[in-house]
């Protein structure tokens, strides 16, 4: 037992924070938050979300963190962070469970001309087609993501 109790003392690492749904309808989606250990040795602790949208992480491993949350398409992964020993992390974490870009996948007419001939696609990864004919993003890739590009007026849907 002196074991047990001398370990939860020195994991004394603490996440707490608050989920900020992109709409109202995503809060009745919300119901746990799951955190993974990125060690050696992977771990995982789910806690369940306030009716507050509020959560909090106790007794935390110094260890590199992901968060994640069930999501529509795959689980929502926010970016990867390091938890030293007696660290106390507050976060506001922006969550949506559909994808605000899904709307766009078959429909490349600008949200904003509303036209198309100066709409190309995205891309992502190592760049290898004309910058005219695909607007690259870089190599990070989300489970959200933009589908088109408008060199008009310069966005991506």
């Amino acid at each position: 037992m002196f074991f047990w109790t001398s370990c939860l003392m020195s994991q004394s690492a603490v996440i707490e924070g608050i989920i900020i749904p992109n709409n109202n309808s995503d809060i009745e989606k919300l119901s746990s938050i799951s955190l993974y250990y990125n060690s050696k040795t992977p771990k995982l602790q789910t806690v369940l979300i306030e009716t507050d949208l509020s959560f909090k992480f106790e007794y935390i491993e110094t260890d590199t963190i992901s968060l994640s949350i069930p999501g529509n398409r795959e689980d929502y992964i926010f970016p990867s962070f390091y938890l030293s020993e007696n660290d106390t992390i507050r976060l506001k974490l922006p969550y949506s469970y559909y994808c605000e870009y899904d709307i766009s996948k078959n429909d490349k007419t600008c949200p904003i001309c509303k036209k198309k001939n100066k709409v190309i696609p995205v891309e992502f990864g190592l760049f290898i087609n004309d910058p005219k004919k695909a607007y690259n993003m870089g190599c990070l890739i989300t489970d959200c993501e933009p589908n088109w590009y408008c060199k008009r007026d310069k966005i991506t849907f």
